[in-house]
């Protein structure tokens, strides 16, 4: 068993495989004693036979990722996969899952334990947001949104190599009470192309994030003391996509409205009916509307020059 202070959240997690995808997933975050009080949250992990989910598709899914699906029951989210199955009830604080005991290490945690505890969080009012975020040095946050390939953690990089603070490259919460942006602690992940850009990452470049060609990046090790473990209201919105054939970055203002769409978008369960879900729009619209959002295309001096490119983009904004 192992304790874990999650912004504030007690989160203990166990296992019967022999190691515990709990205690993976949240190892970048500090520790909580064993002994403190009852946790907010549990994770618990069991090897079991899973059978196969339906193939079809019921009007109840809310959320359809790759080979994961969460589907939306009376008292429970319930989240699939092949050999894994995880049920989160709608009062909070469980995670139980049980998967096949020779599953996928990274398989297991990164793509089908996580949705099961962002399904948790959001039921706190704590909303998943696919996105990066830095910070300036004169405290300016800046909220880079946008799916798997938009270039978003190159540019991440590029803007704390520049000497920015950092939430994270992937993935963020919003706390709906507060409008807080929440580090989720883990390793930036970073393609060939990236880090060949950013060629002082290269001593801190570990193992390969799952099938794909990013490697780890330790962020820490790279960039000493530039964590922030949460920010306020950004500055601005930038939702990033790589123009290919493009010789040169270029900023475009984006409404607002075009903004909040791309933010829902990027949210899990954003659209789905479990309990809170007007609030959870709410924080999303209110978030498009609190700073100025722009279309960033990268062109392909951010590869060749980040550093003058990224100074470049910060004066456009």
């Amino acid at each position: 068993m192992a304790r874990f202070l999650v912004h504030g959240l007690t989160v203990e997690t166990a296992s019967t495989l022999g190691w515990d995808p709990g205690a993976e997933l949240l190892a970048g975050f500090p520790g909580a004693p064993v002994r403190s009080a009852a946790a907010d949250l549990v994770i618990q992990v069991t090897a079991g036979r899973v059978e196969a989910p339906d193939p079809s598709l019921p009007a109840d899914v809310i959320l359809l990722q790759a080979s994961v699906r969460a589907v939306l029951a009376a008292t429970e989210v319930r989240v699939e996969a092949p050999g894994f199955l995880a049920r989160v009830p709608l009062a909070g604080g469980l995670v139980e899952a049980v998967v096949y005991d020779g599953a996928d290490r990274h398989e297991l945690v990164h793509v089908q334990l996580f949705p099961a505890l962002a399904a948790a969080l959001r039921l706190r009012g704590w909303y998943h947001l696919h996105a990066a975020c830095t910070v300036a040095p004169d405290g300016a946050p800046l909220l880079i949104v946008g799916h798997g390939g938009s270039g978003k953690t190159t540019l991440c990089s590029a803007l704390v190599a520049a000497g920015h603070r950092y939430l994270g490259d992937d993935v963020l919460f919003l706390e709906g009470a507060t409008s807080r942006l929440l580090a989720f602690a883990r390793p930036f992940h970073l393609g060939p192309e990236a880090a060949g850009a950013l060629s002082a990452t290269a001593p801190h470049l570990g193992e390969r994030y799952g099938a794909g060609p990013k490697r780890a990046l330790d962020a820490a090790a790279a960039w000493p003391g530039r964590a922030e473990w949460s920010a306020s209201v950004p500055g601005a919105l930038l939702f990033p996509r790589v123009a290919a054939g493009a010789p040169a970055t270029s900023v475009e203002p984006m409404p607002v409205v075009e903004a909040a769409a791309a933010l829902i978008e990027s949210s899990a369960f954003a659209a789905a009916r479990l309990p809170g879900h007007r609030a959870h729009l709410a924080a999303l619209a209110a978030l498009a509307d609190s700073a100025p959002a722009c279309r960033v295309a990268l062109g392909a001096d951010l590869l060749a020059d980040a550093a003058d490119t990224v100074q470049r983009l910060l004066a456009a904004l």
